[in-house]
C-alpha cells in the first residue's frame, strides 16, 4: 500500500515538470536597475550612471531607462542635472519593468576659496611652433588671467621631464605644441585652436568650483628643502596631492620658426616632482570642515634660480582633475588659503 502511494507522487511530481517543460514556460529573471552613485552634484556636469540587469546579465544597451516623474526616456544610461533634488528611476526590458531607484542631486555649494586654475602646456626647445604658441598664453591667458597658473612640461630637450610621457599618454595628445587645464582634456595649441585654451579655463572656472583650500610653506637652507602643504575641504572627500618645482625665466636653446635662440626665455619649466606620481600622493578622506597636511624634503640641484623656483602644490580629487591648486616660492615661500 505504501509502495503504491509513493510510486502515485513521483509520477504526479514527473507529470508536472513534464507539463511544464512540454508547454515552454522558463523561470523570469528579475529585471534590477542600478546607479553608480546614491547622490551626485547638481552641477550640470556630474553624472549618475546606470546599469540594467537580467538576473547577472547586462542588458543596459537593449533597455531603457525612464525618469518616473515624467516618463521620459533617458538618452541613453546616464543622467545629469543642475537643479537639486530626487530623482526616482526605473527600466524597462522586454515588455517588463524593474523596481524604481531613487538618486539625489546634491545642491552645489557655494564655495569660499579663490579657484585657481593650473593650465599645462606640453612643449619643446626643438619645436619651432611652440614658441608662438607660448607667446599666445602669456599675451592673451596669464596677462589677463592672475588665477591661471602655467606649468610647462619639456618632452627632450635639456629640462626633459619625466612626467612629459606619462601625461601626453593619458591626456591622448597628439603633437607639441599641446595644452591642458585642469588635467580634464588634452588639446593642441597648434595655429587656429588655441582658442580652445580659453574655452576650457571659462569652463573650469564656471563648472567646477573649488571645494578645497590648499596653503603652502617652503623654505630652503643648504641646499635642503621642506616643503609644507596643508589641504582644507569644505566638503567630505578623497583628495590627492601632486607637487612639482618649477623654475621660471630658463633660458637656452629654443627653435622658434626657422631662427635657432641660444638665450631664449622659457617660461615656468617644470624642474622637478615632488610627489610620487602625476597622479599625486593620497591624503585620504578629509571630513567637512578639516584640514590634512602633507611634508616634503628633497635637495635643491644647484643650477636653479631660487629667486625664481616656485612650489606648486595641486589637489586632485578622485577622477584625477585639479580642484584647486597654490603656488609660492620654494626658497622663504608662504602662501595661505586664497579666500574669496
Amino acid at each position: 500500500m505504501m509502495r503504491n502511494y509513493i510510486k502515485s507522487a513521483f509520477l504526479a511530481v514527473v507529470s508536472l515538470f513534464c507539463l511544464n517543460a512540454c508547454s515552454g514556460e522558463e523561470e523570469t529573471l528579475d529585471l534590477v536597475l542600478k546607479a553608480n552613485v546614491a547622490s551626485f552634484p547638481a552641477d550640470g556636469v556630474s553624472q549618475v550612471k546606470f546599469t540594467v540587469y537580467e538576473g547577472n546579465a547586462d542588458v543596459t544597451g537593449n533597455a531603457s531607462i525612464y525618469r518616473a516623474q515624467d516618463g521620459k526616456r533617458l538618452d541613453g544610461d546616464e543622467f545629469s542635472t543642475e537643479t537639486p533634488g530626487e530623482y526616482v528611476f526605473y527600466a524597462e526590458y522586454e515588455g517588463r519593468r524593474s523596481l524604481e531607484v531613487k538618486v539625489t542631486a546634491e545642491p552645489v555649494l557655494e564655495s569660499r576659496f579663490v579657484r585657481n586654475i593650473c593650465l599645462m602646456e606640453f612643449t619643446d626647445g626643438s619645436c619651432s611652433f611652440c614658441p608662438d604658441a607660448s607667446r599666445y598664453i602669456d599675451r592673451n591667458i596669464l596677462s589677463k588671467n592672475p588665477d591661471v597658473h602655467l606649468m610647462a612640461f619639456h618632452e627632450k630637450d635639456h629640462w626633459k621631464s619625466d612626467q612629459f610621457a606619462l601625461l601626453f599618454e593619458r591626456l591622448e595628445l597628439k603633437a607639441t605644441p599641446a595644452a591642458s587645464v585642469d588635467m580634464r582634456t588634452g588639446f593642441s595649441l597648434e595655429q587656429g585652436e588655441r582658442d580652445k585654451a580659453k574655452t576650457e579655463i571659462s569652463l573650469s572656472a564656471r563648472k567646477y568650483p573649488a571645494h578645497c583650500g590648499v596653503s603652502v610653506e617652503s623654505s630652503v637652507e643648504n641646499g635642503a628643502a621642506s616643503v609644507k602643504v596643508n589641504l582644507f575641504s569644505e566638503l567630505s572627500a578623497d583628495y590627492y596631492l601632486a607637487v612639482y618645482v618649477v623654475e621660471d625665466g630658463v633660458k637656452g636653446y629654443q627653435l622658434d620658426g626657422s631662427i635657432e635662440y641660444e638665450d631664449y626665455y622659457h617660461q615656468f619649466v617644470v624642474r622637478h616632482m615632488l610627489s610620487a606620481t602625476v597622479y599625486g600622493d593620497g591624503l585620504g578622506r578629509v571630513t567637512a570642515e578639516t584640514e590634512k597636511a602633507k611634508e616634503y624634503t628633497f635637495s635643491c640641484d644647484s643650477a636653479w634660480n631660487l629667486s625664481k623656483t616656485y612650489v606648486y602644490a595641486l589637489a586632485l580629487d578622485t577622477d584625477g582633475y585639479v580642484n584647486n591648486m597654490q603656488v609660492c616660492l620654494l626658497d622663504g615661500g608662504s602662501a595661505g588659503y586664497e579666500y574669496l
